[in-house]
């Protein structure tokens, strides 16, 4: 779900600036490629790549991930103690920490199968 969400949200953003995906991916200097994957919903941005899209879009992460307070009372409690320590992280510790739990859920998604 979070990745649909940002998904969507990265398409608005790139619609609202006019930009194709060519010429965003060219911005941020990233794949158009592994923009258009991200877009569809089929990978996962890293933290790089997210402050990569916000610089080339001209938002903050946090305008990017839309979590306005507000918005945080549907979720989960152990969801906004993460947030709220990844906060205290550097983009590095937050990239690392995202690859391990990637790492468990794909191990979750094989052995769920």
């Amino acid at each position: 779900m979070f990745y649909m969400d940002i998904a969507d949200r990265i398409v608005q953003l790139r619609k609202e600036k006019n930009y194709s995906t060519t010429k965003l991916a060219k911005l941020a200097g990233i794949a158009q490629s592994t923009l258009r994957e991200i877009e569809l919903g089929k990978t996962s941005p890293t933290w790089d790549t997210i402050l990569k899209l916000c610089r080339a879009l001209g938002v903050s992460p946090r305008e990017l991930l839309d979590f306005e307070p507000g918005d945080r009372g549907d979720l989960p409690h152990d969801f906004k103690r993460f947030l709220e320590v990844a906060r205290l992280l550097t983009p590095r510790q937050r990239e690392l920490i995202l690859e391990v739990m990637e790492e468990w859920a794909e191990y979750n998604r094989i052995k769920a199968k």
